[in-house]
């Protein structure tokens, strides 16, 4: 009885039923993603974590397929890295001089 139970949901996954139920598996997915990530921010207590379920819906929401979500991900990423550069990559002043407040 278990191995006919378990070809019943197989189904659910071959591609004829992921492309006929994208919209509500692309839901699920999202909705999994988000839970996960408020489970970890509120167990672990994660200073700024509403980040984490920002970039959640910012990579997942919008791209309903896999290929899409890795691509934007990595652009995120990539976003995020660049704007953190001038945290640690040393600015001379003297490519600077309008900014004082900088500068000093």
């Amino acid at each position: 009885m278990e191995g006919s139970r378990w070809r019943s949901w197989r189904i659910l996954l071959t591609p004829y039923y992921l492309n006929l139920y994208a919209r509500q598996a692309h839901v699920l997915r999202v909705a999994a993603a988000f839970l996960v990530g408020l489970a970890l921010n509120l167990l672990f207590e994660i200073p700024h974590g509403s980040w984490m379920l920002v970039t959640i819906l910012i990579v997942l929401g919008s791209v309903p397929h896999w290929g899409g979500v890795r691509r934007k991900a990595l652009q995120r990423m990539g976003g995020s890295l660049l704007g953190r550069r001038p945290a640690w990559w040393p600015w001379p002043c003297t490519a600077i001089r309008r900014c004082p407040a900088i500068c000093g």
